[in-house]
C-alpha cells in the first residue's frame, strides 16, 4: 500500500513510512478502529463483512489480511451459529496464534429442537472446544456456550468433559445445557462453569491474606446485604414443594413504578432479581449457570461458612412467609386424606347428577402430610425463626375419612404438636388454606358445607395444641375468590369496612371478593382454635395478599 507522501510536493525532507505495514502497530490498530472494525455487536462467523473498509483493509496483502483478521477476532463478539456441524469441524483448524486472540466467542452446538445433539456432533464440539482451550490465553476468553440435551445425561456429560481437562483457562463460562430447569443438569453446568473460568489471583491473594471482617459490621447493615443478596424474596413468599425441589421463588410484578400502588410487596426487591444474563445463561428457567446470575447469590452466600450459615438462614425465614403445600397447583393436582374410601370410578359413571364422582375420578391421592415433611426437611432448629406460615391443606371430598388411625392424619398432628414444641408461637403467624372445590366446578356453596364445616373443623382441630399463637387467618377458597378484573371495593361482612381495593389499576392486581357466609365461616373456625373474641381482621387479615401461586391457580374472570 503506498501513496504519495504531502512532503514530495513542499519539496522538504520526508521520514514518514512508505506503507501501512511501517507505522507502529499501535497506530494501525488506530486505524482499524476508525475503519470500523470493532462493530459493537455480535458477528456471525463465516458471513461475508458488509463493511466496505474492511473488505478492502483485507485486500491489501496478505500480511495486513492476517492482521486484519486477527483484530476482528479480538476486538469483536462472534457467533458459531450456522452450519454447525462444518463450522465445528472448522473451528478445530484454527490456527493456535488466532485462538490465542480471542475474546468473546458464542456457540449454540444444539438450541431448541426435537431432538438432543447426535454423537457426532458431541464429537466434533469436544474436538473444537479441546482445540479452543488448548491455545487460548488463560483467563481472557469468555465463552458462551448452548448446548440443550434435553434429558440425555450421557450427552450432557460429554459436553461438558473437555473443561475438566483444561481447568481454569477461560476468564468466564456462560453454559446451557437444556431450556427447562433440571436440577441435576443445572448441577453439572455449575461444576463445569467452576472448573473452566480461572480464578482471580490477585484478589484470592487478597482474601486469603485479609478476609474480609463481615461479622464486624453492625447487625443492621448484615441485614441490608443479606435483602440484597436475595434472602428477602419478592412478595416476600417462597414455597415449599415436598417433591424434591423444595423452596421454589415465584413472582408476580406490577408495572406501575411503586408509587401508586398499595400492594407494596409487588415492588418490594423486583430491581434486584432482575439478571444481568441472558435468558439462555438464567438459572431460574434454564439448566444453566453463568456467574452473573443473580439467582444463584443467595446460595453463594449461604456456602461462605457455618457462621455465616446460621445468621442468613435465621434472617432468611424470618423475612419471608412460608408456604407449605403437597403440590404446586392445589386444584390440579390434589389429595383426598383418606384414599380407601374413594376408589377411583369408571369413565361412565362421570355425569351423574348430585354425585363426587368427577372428585373421587379426578384426585390426585398423596401419602404424607406436606407439613411433616417440611419439618424433616429444615430440622427442628430453623422453626424458632419461622415467622409466617402458609399451610394448605390437602384437599378433601364428602366421600374422605379423617380417621385418627390415617397415618397422613397423624402426621398432621404430630406436625403440629412439633410447632407448638419449637416454634415461637407468640410472634407466629399461621395462614390455613382449605379448598372446597375446584374452580371450574361451579357448584353452589350448599353443596360444599360438610367439608366446610365438619371436615375442616376436624382438620383445624390439631391447632388448638398452639397455646399462646399470634395471629391465625383461617382461608376457605373457593371459585372466584380471587380476580384480576379491575380494582373495586370489597363486600363489608364480618365487620369489614368498605376500603379500596389494594390494586393500582395498572398491571395485573388480584383482589379478593368477600362472600359474608364464607367470612362468618372463617370467623367462627379461627373462635373455635383462638378464643371466642379473636378477630382475625384487627390483627392484619384485612390487609392480607394471596401468595404467587394462588394468584396463578385462581385467577378467573367473573361474568
Amino acid at each position: 500500500m503506498r501513496q504519495t507522501c504531502l512532503c514530495q510536493y513542499l519539496r522538504v525532507e520526508c521520514n514518514h513510512p512508505d506503507t501501512l505495514l511501517q507505522l507502529p502497530v499501535a497506530i494501525r490498530e488506530r486505524i482499524y478502529w476508525h475503519a470500523g472494525l470493532v462493530t459493537g455487536h455480535r458477528l456471525d462467523y463465516g458471513e461475508p463483512l458488509d463493511d466496505d473498509d474492511s473488505v478492502l483493509l483485507m485486500h491489501i496483502c496478505h500480511q495486513i489480511r492476517t492482521e486484519v483478521k486477527a483484530f476482528l477476532l479480538e476486538h469483536n463478539t462472534w457467533v458459531i451459529a450456522e452450519n454447525i456441524d462444518e463450522s465445528l469441524l472448522a473451528l478445530q483448524g484454527w490456527k493456535p496464534e488466532v485462538c490465542a486472540r480471542l475474546r468473546d466467542l458464542h456457540i449454540h452446538v444444539q438450541t431448541a429442537e426435537c431432538a438432543p445433539p447426535t454423537w457426532s456432533r458431541i464429537r466434533a464440539w469436544q474436538g473444537a472446544v479441546k482445540h479452543l482451550l488448548q491455545h487460548a490465553k488463560p483467563g481472557q476468553l469468555r465463552l458462551h456456550v448452548i448446548c440443550h440435551v434435553y434429558d440425555h445425561l450421557a450427552r450432557a456429560r460429554a459436553a461438558v468433559q473437555p473443561f475438566e481437562q483444561f481447568p481454569g483457562r477461560l476468564r468466564e463460562l456462560e453454559l446451557c445445557l437444556a431450556d427447562h430447569l433440571t436440577h441435576g443438569f443445572l448441577k453439572l453446568a455449575r461444576e463445569a462453569v467452576e472448573l473452566a473460568q480461572a480464578p482471580d489471583e490477585e484478589e484470592e491473594a487478597r482474601r486469603a491474606m485479609r478476609p474480609f471482617p463481615f461479622f464486624n459490621l453492625p447487625q443492621e447493615i448484615r441485614h441490608y446485604i443479606y435483602q440484597y443478596t436475595g434472602l428477602v424474596l419478592p412478595h416476600r413468599n417462597v414455597l415449599w414443594l415436598p417433591d424434591g425441589y423444595g423452596f421454589r421463588r415465584q413472582g408476580i410484578f406490577c408495572e406501575c413504578d411503586g408509587t401508586v400502588c398499595r400492594e407494596r410487596d409487588l415492588h418490594y426487591n423486583r430491581k434486584f432479581y432482575r439478571c444481568d444474563v441472558e435468558d439462555d445463561f438464567c438459572s431460574g428457567r434454564n439448566s444453566s449457570f453463568s456467574r452473573r446470575c443473580k439467582h444463584e447469590a443467595a446460595l453463594s452466600l449461604l456456602l461462605a461458612s457455618r457462621a455465616l450459615y446460621q445468621e442468613a438462614i435465621a434472617f432468611f425465614y424470618a423475612s419471608n412467609r412460608v408456604t407449605i403445600a403437597a403440590r404446586r397447583h392445589p386444584e390440579h393436582a390434589i389429595s383426598m386424606w383418606d384414599p380407601t374410601h374413594s376408589p377411583p370410578l369408571p369413565r361412565d359413571e362421570w355425569g351423574v347428577a348430585g354425585s363426587d364422582l368427577e372428585e373421587s375420578y379426578s384426585a390426585e391421592q398423596i401419602t404424607h402430610d406436606p407439613t411433616r415433611l417440611f419439618i424433616e426437611h429444615v430440622g427442628t432448629a430453623a422453626l424458632r425463626h419461622l415467622r409466617n406460615i402458609e399451610i394448605v391443606l390437602p384437599r378433601t371430598t364428602t366421600k374422605s375419612s379423617l380417621d385418627d388411625e390415617l397415618s397422613i392424619y397423624t402426621e398432621w398432628r404430630e406436625a403440629v404438636d412439633i410447632l407448638a414444641e419449637h416454634c415461637n408461637l407468640a410472634g407466629l403467624t399461621i395462614s390455613i388454606h382449605i379448598f372446597t372445590t375446584r374452580r371450574y366446578l361451579r357448584w353452589p356453596l350448599s353443596r360444599t358445607e360438610d367439608i366446610r364445616q365438619t371436615q375442616g373443623l376436624r382438620m383445624l382441630a390439631p391447632l388448638t395444641r398452639l397455646s399462646g399463637l399470634g395471629r391465625l387467618y383461617v382461608l376457605l377458597e373457593w371459585p372466584r375468590h380471587w380476580s384480576s378484573l379491575r380494582p373495586r371495593l370489597d363486600i363489608d361482612a364480618s365487620g369489614m369496612p368498605e376500603k379500596p381495593s389494594p390494586g393500582c389499576a395498572i398491571g395485573e392486581h388480584y383482589i379478593p371478593t368477600s362472600e359474608p357466609s364464607l367470612v362468618q365461616e372463617e370467623t367462627q373456625l379461627e373462635r373455635q382454635i383462638m378464643g371466642e373474641h379473636y378477630d382475625s381482621f384487627a390483627v392484619g387479615k384485612r390487609e392480607l395478599v394471596p401468595s404467587p401461586w394462588l394468584r396463578g391457580d385462581w385467577d378467573y374472570p367473573q361474568d
